[in-house]
């Protein structure tokens, strides 16, 4: 089976929900339409958001890139009208109560206006000025706000006010993706400590035939996925409806909705798919080759699942030696660092004001919007706990818990969960939930 995938990679190397209407579209997809929309439905003339990116024919090809209307108009062409629409209702709905909790707080009253709208996403940096200091002229690393909202009295600035759009089936969605970098500073471990736990399972990648960039291989192995969940024949018919799908793309024709799931699904593997049977229909004993990709996946998957678990339990036992468990140390100055820890990822210190407006999705589809002071979410949903401590029975990332004052149950509070961020070939992430 080695000599199989060696001859593969060698070749290579040559060449959310049941009822919605958005339900087949990514989620990158929709939190990025969602996001703009919002902007737009929050601007005083119903515009998209004003912006500091580059407008170019080279962005028009890239995922998420390019000003708010080239990224808005080839999401709306990728997801098709019914799906737009839903979104485009669910952040409709957000905006009026982003208003009106403004209103309610006094941010924004019968003289204080929004002026104007700002999609804010490049993120200030210590190094770099982001689009925060480059709209307001004050440096806000701490805030990772999606829009910036320009506050007018009388015709004239008076303030900024920064806003994140959350969109998803949680309730309580993900509050921060903390990094690599992030998780080891928090665990008290040393810097690329998580690489190196890591790197064994890369080195596996290798061995097993996976090539090239990080960006070559995630393609290879969704390759291999495809035909690990289809099988060879269904992966044949696949890449020719892509490939006269991405004809019409070329040639601007309209696509029906299944066109544009495929699309999107399949068009960035296409050469590596058609590769893939280019390299079983010159194989002398195809169905071997075909069960070297089955196997490829299974390696890559059950290798990453065992290393994110090795480097959850450093970083469990990193910030238990950090912070303390219960019954070792005081109870309470456990329970307080922990929660400083939650609260400077979910409501750290912003130099300006910050909403967190989230569009719950429901199971019909519609949605129902969640609006909150960043600043007031973290110590809003502690405030119900005491004896806060970390989980040691937990293998897939860490967990905070703490015991309810109301029930006296021992419950999760907070929860780390780890991940790579696009298959088993790309770095490791965090996302924190509450």
């Amino acid at each position: 089976m080695e000599k199989m995938i060696l001859q593969f990679s060698n070749f290579l190397l040559e060449e959310y929900l049941a009822e919605a209407a958005s339900s087949s579209v990514s989620n990158d997809d929709k939190g990025k339409l969602h996001e703009l929309l919002l902007a737009k439905h929050l601007h005083p003339s119903g515009n998209l958001p004003e912006h500091f990116r580059a407008s170019s024919e080279e962005s028009k090809s890239k995922g998420h890139a390019g000003s708010p209307s080239e990224v808005h108009d080839r999401i709306a062409e990728r997801i098709g009208e019914e799906a737009y629409n839903e979104i485009d209702q669910h952040a409709k709905t957000t905006a009026t109560a982003v208003k009106k909790n403004l209103k309610d707080r006094g941010v924004l009253d019968k003289d204080t206006t929004i002026g104007n709208v700002h999609w804010t996403s490049n993120r200030d940096t210590a190094k770099k000025p982001g689009d925060h200091e480059t709209l307001t002229g004050v440096k806000d690393t701490n805030s990772n706000a999606d829009m910036m909202l320009t506050l007018h009295k009388n015709g004239k600035i008076v303030d900024y006010h920064g806003v994140s759009a959350k969109y998803g089936t949680l309730k309580k969605p993900n509050y921060k993706n903390p990094g690599a970098a992030t998780l080891e500073e928090m665990a008290g471990l040393r810097k690329g400590r998580i690489e190196e736990i890591m790197q064994p399972h890369h080195n596996l990648m290798e061995k097993i035939g996976y090539y090239g960039s990080a960006e070559q291989r995630k393609r290879q192995y969704k390759a291999d996925a495809l035909v690990a969940k289809e099988g060879i024949d269904k992966v044949k018919e696949i890449a020719a409806k892509v490939t006269k799908i991405k004809a019409k793309v070329d040639s601007k024709k309209p696509l029906s909705k299944e066109e544009v799931e495929l699309h999107k699904n399949h068009k960035d593997e296409l050469p590596y798919i058609k590769q893939f049977i280019d390299a079983h229909e010159s194989h002398s004993d195809k169905e071997n080759f075909v069960q070297s990709a089955v196997d490829r996946v299974k390696m890559a998957e059950t290798s990453k699942k065992q290393h994110l678990n090795m480097v959850a339990k450093e970083l469990q036992h990193g910030l238990m030696a950090k912070v303390g468990q219960e019954g070792d140390y005081d109870p309470k100055k456990v329970g307080k660092q922990l929660w400083e820890m939650i609260r400077n990822h979910v409501s750290p210190n912003t130099v300006v004001p910050h909403t967190v407006a989230h569009s719950w999705v429901q199971e019909d589809g519609k949605s129902e919007p969640i609006v909150k002071n960043m600043k007031n979410i973290a110590d809003d949903h502690l405030y119900h706990y005491h004896s806060l401590h970390v989980a040691n029975d937990v293998k897939s990332g860490i967990v905070i818990r703490g015991t309810h004052k109301a029930t006296g149950e021992i419950r999760n509070v907070a929860q780390y969960g780890l991940k790579t961020q696009s298959g088993p070939h790309s770095s490791v992430v965090s996302t924190l939930t509450l």
